[in-house]
Order: C-alpha cells, then structure tokens, then sequence
C-alpha cells in the first residue's frame, strides 16, 4: 500500500438483498453511498469490499456495518 496502511477487505453476501429490500437501483445506491458503479457491481457480484466501502454503503442503506456483513434483510430476526 503507498499510504503503509492495510486494508480489510470482506464479502458482503448480502448487498444485493440489502440494496432489493430498500428498493434501491445500483445506480440509486450508487448515488446515496458515493461509491462507484463498477466497484458496487464487483461487490454484488461476490467480490470484497474495504472497510471504508463497507461504511459507505451501510451509512447510504441505513444499516449497522455489521448487519450488511451478517444478515438477511429477509430473515425475520433482522432489526432494520
């Protein structure tokens, strides 16, 4: 890293069900969280995502970062 920092990188296997249960379009998130298109598409896609992405689109779908990492929105047990 040129910054000497490391990064976190994680899957979020449930963006894509994250994103449908706030009835957002990719590009709707896209615009709510900042992070680019491409990196969202990846993301949906199984590839992981930095912390910093991570709080970006928790923050933009109103959800703690460790629900986005954890739970189903689907799932009845889900506090959002």
């Amino acid at each position: 890293m040129p910054n000497g920092k490391s990064r976190v990188l994680m899957p979020l296997p449930y963006l894509r069900a994250w994103r449908a249960y706030r009835v957002l379009s990719q590009r709707e998130l896209q615009e709510l969280s900042g992070v680019a298109k491409t990196t969202l598409i990846r993301v949906e896609n199984g590839a992981p995502a930095t912390t910093a992405t991570i709080a970006k689109l928790a923050t933009a779908l109103n959800v703690t970062r460790e629900q986005l990492v954890r739970e189903d929105p689907t799932q009845a047990n889900t506090r959002a």
